[in-house]
């Protein structure tokens, strides 16, 4: 019986860990990575303004 115990305590600490990484770590990955593309196209944005000697782009 007490065996049983046991293994229902760790597969629930094993879920609670689970969900905690699926509400907390995954949204966090996702945002971050929304913000890292955001970042990505605005410096290539920045960067094309610009002509490889440092003048501005005229049109």
């Amino acid at each position: 019986m007490n065996n049983i115990w046991k293994y229902v305590l760790g597969f629930f600490i094993a879920l609670l860990l689970f969900s905690i990484f699926i509400h907390i770590i995954l949204p966090l990955a996702v945002i971050l990575a929304i913000v890292g593309g955001i970042y990505y196209l605005y410096r290539r944005h920045q960067n094309n303004k610009y002509t490889p000697e440092g003048r501005k782009k005229v049109n």
